[in-house]
């Protein structure tokens, strides 16, 4: 038999991914706290007279609108813009626009 004599390493530190029993017992008191949070809540849900939003039949007695309170999908908004410029006014435009650019470059 052979022996073979391994460096001594100190006092062994637990590892760092295990989590320490301090630790746990602080993760079980947020976990039953939080768990009551939640039975609460559901609690507070169940105590109205309406009941849950989405077990309840969809509500039959909606008053009828008239017909041109909402557009429709296939019209159009009216347009705020300016009808477009005719020859003689585009050609206006241009030349004032010209006019304006010479005066400013001097």
């Amino acid at each position: 038999m052979i022996q073979v004599a391994t460096p001594y390493a100190g006092p062994r530190r637990p590892p760092l991914h295990r989590p320490r029993p301090a630790a746990l017992a602080g993760a079980g008191a947020l976990l039953r706290a939080s768990l009551a949070g939640a039975l609460l809540c559901a609690l507070a849900a169940c105590a109205g007279t309406e009941g849950l939003p989405g077990l309840t039949p969809p509500q039959t007695n909606v008053r009828e609108v008239e017909d041109n309170t909402f557009p429709t999908i296939g019209t159009t908004a009216p347009s705020m813009r300016a009808p477009p410029l005719t020859p003689e006014a585009q050609q206006k435009l241009q030349h004032d626009l010209e006019r304006l650019a010479r005066t400013q470059d001097k």
